[in-house]
């Protein structure tokens, strides 16, 4: 059975919950593909709401994550402009292979419909080597494209969800 968690929007935090998504910690070899939740942070304080949203992913009021979304012009260059893309999905080291990754990951397509209503569809991009990752979203109904692309550190792939 799933985890119950809430996205809450990193504006609406208490100061108390914004430490505790700043003490997330992510294993090193997964901050090469998701970067680091400090760096997710800066970009939330940094960017205008309208075109990237941070949130923490909370179960029982603890805080176990963090995910950011971005729409244009934040969106990488390979995302469609109708799109919202999905960026460092992050589940502190504490919390992993229990099924908040899963969980938030479908928190944050509805958190992408709800923010962003006239968006059609949600993107992301894996680095190819991320096996875990990939199955993830395929199992939640993402579409590969297909094809291995160069990415920031390597070989990645594309995923997409329309939105009905």
């Amino acid at each position: 059975m799933a985890p119950a968690i809430e996205l809450r929007d990193w504006r609406d935090l208490s100061p108390d919950q914004k430490v505790q998504v700043a003490a997330v910690q992510i294993p090193a070899e997964q901050q090469d593909f998701a970067g680091t939740v400090a760096q997710a942070l800066e970009l939330c304080r940094t960017s205008n709401p309208e075109h990237l949203r941070g949130f923490a992913v909370l179960a029982d009021g603890k805080t176990v994550g963090f995910v950011t979304l971005k729409r244009p012009p934040l969106s990488p260059e390979w995302a469609r402009a109708d799109a919202v893309t999905l960026h460092g999905l992050q589940i502190d080291r504490h919390y992993q292979g229990l099924g908040y990754g899963s969980a938030a990951f479908r928190a944050a397509i509805e958190a992408a419909r709800r923010c962003w209503p006239t968006a059609k569809l949600l993107m992301l991009s894996v680095d190819a080597p991320n096996w875990a990752a990939r199955a993830l979203y395929q199992k939640s109904g993402m579409l590969d494209d297909g094809q291995d692309h160069h990415g920031r550190i390597g070989l990645e792939r594309r995923f997409s969800l329309p939105f009905d």
